[in-house]
C-alpha cells in the first residue's frame, strides 16, 4: 500500500469518525426535542451503534482489505473529536431550530384543522353535560333500586330457607 492510499483512508477514516459523531449528534437532538420512552431510546442506541459498525467496517474493509491499523482507529477518533469540538454545538443549535420550527408548523396546521371541531364541541359540551347529567342521576337511582330488589330477594330467600329447615 503506498504512502497515498495510505493517506486518503487516514481521512476516510477521519471523515467516519465526523459521520458516525454527527449521526450520534442527530440522536442526541431528537432525542432534546421530542420525549420517547426508554425502549425507543435504547432501540435508537442499538441503531447507531449498527449504522456506526457498518460505516467503520466498510471503511475499513474497503480501504484497506479489513486490516486493522493504528492510524485507522487514531483517524476514526481524530475524526470524531474534530466535529465535537469544532461544529458540533453549531450543528445541534441548527438542528434544534429546525425541529422547532417543524413542531411550530405542525401545531399551526393542526390547530386550524381542530379549530371546526372545537368550535363543534364548545356549541355541543352543555347540552351534552345536561343530557348526561339526567343519564347519570337516573344511573345512580336504577343502581339503588338494584340493591334494594337484590336485599329483598335476599330476605325471600332466607325465609324460604328456614320455612324448609322447619319442614
Amino acid at each position: 500500500m503506498t504512502i497515498e492510499n495510505e493517506l486518503i483512508l487516514f481521512l476516510l477514516t477521519v471523515a467516519g469518525g465526523a459521520t458516525t459523531a454527527f449521526i450520534y449528534d442527530v440522536i442526541r437532538v431528537r432525542r432534546r426535542s421530542i420525549k420517547a420512552s426508554v425502549f425507543i431510546f435504547k432501540l435508537e442506541d442499538f441503531l447507531f451503534w449498527i449504522i456506526a459498525t457498518l460505516i467503520i467496517s466498510g471503511i475499513i474493509y474497503y480501504g484497506n482489505d479489513g486490516e486493522i491499523r493504528g492510524f485507522i482507529i487514531f483517524g476514526i477518533a481524530l475524526g470524531a473529536i474534530l466535529y465535537l469540538m469544532l461544529i458540533s454545538r453549531w450543528i445541534i443549535s441548527t438542528l434544534t431550530w429546525v425541529i422547532n420550527i417543524i413542531k411550530r408548523i405542525i401545531k399551526i396546521v393542526m390547530n386550524t384543522i381542530l379549530y371546526p371541531f372545537k368550535i363543534i364541541m364548545k356549541v355541543i359540551y352543555k347540552p351534552m353535560r345536561i343530557l348526561f347529567g339526567f343519564i347519570s342521576r337516573f344511573q345512580r337511582r336504577a343502581i339503588f333500586f338494584r340493591q334494594i330488589q337484590s336485599y329483598k330477594l335476599g330476605l325471600i330467600f332466607k325465609r324460604m330457607k328456614k320455612t324448609f329447615k322447619k319442614i
